[in-house]
């Protein structure tokens, strides 16, 4: 590492994008090299840029952060990753992406101060977690991913069809219910796992690998 911190910025908001980098420009000792929306353009930048931190958002479009964070180190062992999130009610995500191999965890709600401090820890190969993410982290130790949620049996089996698209209808023939029994689970898939609808419930289940 050179006398600036070379980062790539992945998210797939581009204002997210030119924001990040625009608030970043005052700290000398941090270069912005590239940001990016797609995979794709990630794995280029880390060829020829040769980032020290990547920043990546978990949520891309038709992407798992996780699954980002894992290609970028077992291709590029020597580049560190922050996970930034706008979801502070999932806890297990910070230990997911830990385990995957990011070395900080921040939510979008820190200052523009911790995120740069946070660059400059992980830059030399520590860990950085924001106090929202270190709590969090410490409830996902302690509770497992499928005890958080309790699902029963026939919960699990609705939210399976949930994600392949099936409508309660289509779920209610499958499962031989009926239709109010079928909005019933639903209901309360939405309610455990503090979902605002039946495609956040899936976006959270497969963030926590509740789906086959």
């Amino acid at each position: 590492m050179g006398d600036q911190i070379k980062i790539l910025i992945v998210d797939d908001h581009e204002v997210v994008r030119e924001g990040y980098g625009y608030m970043l420009k005052v700290f000398k000792d941090i270069a912005l090299t590239a940001s990016v929306a797609s995979l794709e353009e990630t794995i280029q930048e880390c060829e020829s840029s040769q980032p020290d931190v990547v920043l990546i958002d978990m949520y891309l479009q038709d992407l798992n952060g996780l699954d980002v964070i894992k290609i970028i180190k077992e291709r590029y062992e020597a580049i560190h990753v922050i996970a930034i999130t706008s979801y502070e009610k999932e806890p297990t995500l910070v230990q997911h992406a830990l385990e995957a191999g990011a070395k900080g965890f921040v939510y979008k709600t820190i200052s523009i101060d911790e995120l740069a401090s946070a660059i400059r820890k992980v830059a030399k190969n520590e860990y950085y977690l924001s106090s929202d993410a270190t709590e969090n982290f410490i409830l996902s130790r302690t509770t497992p991913s499928q005890a958080i949620f309790e699902l029963t049996k026939r919960e699990s089996e609705v939210l399976q069809y949930l994600s392949q698209g099936l409508s309660n209808g289509e779920i209610a023939q499958n499962l031989h219910l009926s239709i109010n029994t079928v909005k019933f689970h639903v209901r309360s898939l939405i309610r455990k796992f503090n979902a605002s609808s039946r495609k956040d419930v899936i976006r959270i289940a497969r963030q926590n690998r509740l789906l086959k």
